[in-house]
């Protein structure tokens, strides 16, 4: 099962509009929540900024951050499948989400979701 809903993220001084991903595989629950503000023609400090977040519900991926190093690790076909899907969603609606206005309903429509 799938769910999707929207949220937002503060990002530095920014409000990012993003979308939460929840996807029921059996085995276990991955979510991703991805958005952008778009392009704002600038580094950090003037331009656009990114929230990218993933969570697991069931232990069976490996999520690990140190010294600016993340880390993703896991085994087994579905697992693999699970990965792919998910990093395949958060990369849609960032692409999305740089042609501006961004329109949830449109982003499933064209992610045939």
């Amino acid at each position: 099962m799938i769910d999707f809903h929207n949220s937002t993220q503060n990002v530095g001084d920014e409000e990012v509009n993003t979308v939460v991903m929840e996807n029921d595989y059996g085995f276990s629950t991955l979510t991703v929540e991805a958005g952008t503000n778009g392009f704002h023609g600038g580094d950090y400090g003037h331009g656009s900024r990114i929230y990218l977040s993933f969570k697991h519900a069931d232990g069976l991926f490996d999520f690990e951050s140190s010294d600016g190093h993340v880390t993703i690790t896991s085994g087994g076909d579905a697992e693999v499948r699970a990965i792919i899907e998910t990093l395949r969603f958060a990369i849609s609606i960032l692409d999305l989400q740089i042609q501006q206005p961004f329109n949830c309903r449109k982003a499933r429509k064209e992610l045939k979701l």
